[in-house]
């Protein structure tokens, strides 16, 4: 017999098109530029499965919330938060929320990559946020995040990176169109303060050297499947025993002062 979902829940386990097609229905600029980042990004989706099964989860950067959704219904002993400094954004991904009934273990919220939710996460995902900073910023983040790993947790990042060359030219050339186009023709000043002064790329090598500067054990590796940029992927684990506090509750967006 087939099961019947559950009225005003969105079934475990909903595609990546299909919540795609409920971002479109939304907002349809919305739909296209996932789509489109997806395409670009092949990897965004896989992020998913290296996070662990059960615990709190955070999302720096998450834009319109895609991933922490994903992250939320494919588990649902997961407490997942997400957090954008772009309103809109988030806007867009709480209305798909409620709109389409689920998940209910996942909270999206506007905030700064300076400000952190309270408490400790059993696993932090960063996926091409800390580019847009200087690179003395992005190691000031990095190690806020590592503060906030749980015994055992994870700091995921998943960056565009100096190497190859071409690639890393390629990146740049992108970015400085991109958000040039965002803040003169479609008057999204936001981004002059998320991307002030182009983009700042780590060397693998020198990225991994930090991390580990930090005490956590790193793996690394190329994400970039069949894209023309330089995608790299960054397991770092802090030491302690693996938590998996399913029943933790629902993750505060407080943010920490």
């Amino acid at each position: 017999m087939r099961r019947e979902p559950v009225a005003g829940r969105a079934p475990r386990g909903v595609s990546l098109p299909a919540w795609i097609a409920r971002y479109a229905r939304v907002s349809p600029p919305a739909g296209a530029y996932l789509a489109a980042r997806c395409m670009g990004f092949p990897g965004l989706p896989a992020l998913e499965r290296f996070l662990p099964r059960a615990g709190r989860i955070l999302d720096l950067g998450c834009g319109y919330g895609l991933l922490p959704v994903l992250c939320a219904d494919r588990s649902p002993e997961r407490e997942v938060a997400g957090i954008d400094l772009l309103e809109s954004r988030v806007a867009v991904g709480r209305e798909v929320l409620r709109r389409h009934g689920g998940p209910g273990n996942v909270r999206l919220a506007a905030g700064d990559l300076a400000e952190l939710p309270e408490g400790e996460f059993d696993a932090i995902c960063l996926a091409h946020v800390l580019l847009y900073r200087p690179l003395h910023e992005q190691r000031a983040v990095l190690a806020r995040c590592r503060e906030r790993l749980a015994p055992g947790g994870l700091l995921l990042l998943a960056e565009t990176v100096g190497e190859p060359a071409w690639k890393a030219r390629l990146a740049r050339v992108q970015e400085r169109m991109v958000v040039g186009a965002k803040v003169r023709l479609f008057r999204w000043h936001t981004w002059r303060a998320i991307a002030p002064a182009g983009v700042h790329l780590w060397e693998p090598a020198a990225l991994r050297d930090f991390l580990g500067e930090l005490g956590l054990r790193v793996r690394s590796r190329p994400f970039s499947g069949w894209s023309y940029l330089s995608h790299h992927l960054f397991i770092a684990q802090a030491e302690g025993a693996t938590s998996a506090r399913a029943a933790a509750g629902p993750v505060s967006l407080r943010l920490a002062r």
